[in-house]
């Protein structure tokens, strides 16, 4: 029931990438939908599964953005495996993990691609201006994230394993 829950989670945040992205972007800046859905599912599954389900996840990013592919396939397994390792490491990391790992990685993993994306595809010669665009895009795709935290159902939070789960035991 989870791995389809998430599943269907990957798939729409696919949709909302290539439907409803534009519609919602701010001076030019549009969120990312498919980081965030990595964010969702690496804090609601297994470490293991979700690993798993990040690669997907960038596999699905990399299908539906311009430029070379494996780029976001190679961020979505960094912020898994990063994520992994601390929650494999004791309680104390748990709580980390938790309270502002991911939501760190999901900000620099959306900012880094933001950034690659703007100098070596759409070739930006300003380097202040990729930088802040590659910001206000990773702050943006962040704030969606946690407000999607919220009304995400508690079923879904309570995977064994998963980070919520080991923070409320």
């Amino acid at each position: 029931m989870r791995t389809a829950f998430l599943l269907v989670l990957i798939y729409l945040a696919l949709i909302a990438q290539t439907a409803l992205a534009p519609q919602l972007a701010l001076g030019g800046i549009a969120p990312r939908f498919i980081p965030l859905a990595t964010y969702l599912v690496l804090a609601c599954s297994r470490p293991r599964l979700g690993l798993v389900m990040a690669a997907g996840c960038g596999l699905a990013a990399d299908c539906v953005s311009p430029g070379p592919l494996g780029l976001e396939l190679a961020a979505c397994v960094l912020m898994a495996a990063t994520s992994l390792r601390w929650q494999l490491r004791g309680t104390l990391s748990r709580l980390i993990t938790a309270g502002w790992l991911l939501p760190l990685l999901l900000t620099l993993e959306t900012a880094c691609v933001t950034a690659v994306r703007l100098w070596w595809v759409d070739r930006a010669v300003e380097p202040a201006a990729v930088l802040g665009f590659a910001t206000a895009s990773a702050l943006y795709t962040s704030l969606i994230g946690f407000v999607l935290m919220r009304w995400l159902p508690p079923w879904a939070l309570a995977a064994p394993g998963s980070v919520r789960t080991q923070v409320a035991a």
